[in-house]
């Protein structure tokens, strides 16, 4: 099995960044989270807003893992609208009761990334 390079990213959309996402992310990507948790809130925020500006959704089914806990497997071809969603959780989210929903699609953008061997700095 080929391991990709690593590269880096700057934390803001690009088009260069959802490339090196869709080139990496060939299969349903799983996402195990449980309700009321900081992850869970961020994937809910993103999956919500429905058809977004760019006329894209996101495309998921959910089952349960091995503890219980609700998995969501991303479609591979949605996963670039994730996380492009996750990293501008700012411009939907701006009020300052939303900075811990903020931190946490930040984190779980970048999370996701890193899986990828994609770093977000």
């Amino acid at each position: 099995m080929t391991t990709a390079t690593r590269i880096s990213f700057s934390a803001i959309w690009s088009e260069r960044l959802k490339q090196a996402i869709d080139e990496r992310s060939t299969e349903p990507y799983p996402i195990a989270c449980w309700p009321n948790s900081e992850d869970h809130q961020a994937l809910a925020a993103a999956i919500n807003v429905g058809i977004d500006s760019h006329l894209e959704a996101i495309q998921f089914t959910v089952d349960t893992d091995h503890r219980g806990a609700p998995r969501y497997w991303i479609a591979a071809e949605s996963l670039s609208v994730l996380i492009r969603r996750l990293l501008d959780g700012d411009s939907q989210n701006a009020a300052a009761e939303d900075d811990d929903l903020w931190e946490a699609q930040q984190s779980l953008a970048s999370d996701i990334c890193d899986t990828l061997n994609i770093e977000l700095i």
